[in-house]
């Protein structure tokens, strides 16, 4: 896995998605690079995601498939959250996805998740799985 030590614009380095989310504000705008991430990703705020294009950048939650003791995201109630051009894999018990806010979702491929959910293989969801206008990004983070 390829991630160069980068720094956000409050100064931190970052070296991981999850690093990332921790440091960001409200309605920040997290960039991928086209690489593999493995990470079990916990949001509790509102977060807008982009990855290169779903060849390109994969979130996974293990290196192998239906090996993961948990989703690839975790989002918590009420956050507004847009996941984009990405492959979400490797998910288990909540799928690829555990999503308990609201939830955009474009051009994404959510392959090889696990779901104890037989209605939802590929995420789950406990409120509505929409998501509404959210304000716009206050700053931009790069993981290269």
């Amino acid at each position: 896995m390829l991630i160069e030590t980068m720094y956000s614009g409050k100064g931190f380095p970052i070296s991981s998605i999850v690093q990332a989310v921790s440091q960001a504000d409200h309605f920040d705008v997290i960039n991928l690079s086209g690489s593999i991430f493995t990470e079990e990703i916990s949001i509790n705020k509102s977060l807008i995601i982009n990855g290169q294009s779903p060849l390109l950048t994969i979130v996974q939650a293990a290196k192998s498939p239906y090996t993961a003791t948990t989703s690839v995201f975790k989002i918590n109630e009420n956050c507004y959250v847009t996941l984009r051009n990405m492959t979400i894999r490797h998910g288990n018990n909540d799928g690829g996805i555990e999503n308990r806010g609201r939830l955009w979702i474009e051009k994404c491929a959510i392959v090889q998740n696990q779901s104890n959910f037989k209605e939802h293989p590929f995420f789950s969801y406990k409120k509505d799985p929409s998501m509404s206008a959210a304000a716009p990004p206050q700053r931009s983070i790069l993981l290269p």
